[in-house]
């Protein structure tokens, strides 16, 4: 399942990441952000970065909580 996120100043969209799912393998779900875009007044600022950890942070979460189910 993909999901896209995006960043915002005011109104405006700067930045997006989408995360996508890459499918299985050895019993593992594999996943990350396959995309991720910023535009370019706002490059240079960290956001495209910022976004990709947050993105980390958000499949580790998901992957603790699928674990949590497993057991």
């Amino acid at each position: 399942m993909e999901q896209s996120f995006c960043a915002f100043d005011k109104d405006e969209v700067v930045a997006f990441c989408i995360l996508s799912d890459f499918g299985t393998k050895d019993n593992l779900k594999i996943g990350g952000p396959g995309c991720v875009g910023t535009i370019p007044k706002y490059r240079e600022k960290g956001i495209g970065l910022e976004m990709v950890r947050r993105a980390t942070v958000l499949l580790k979460g998901n992957l603790q909580e699928e674990k949590k189910h497993d057991t």
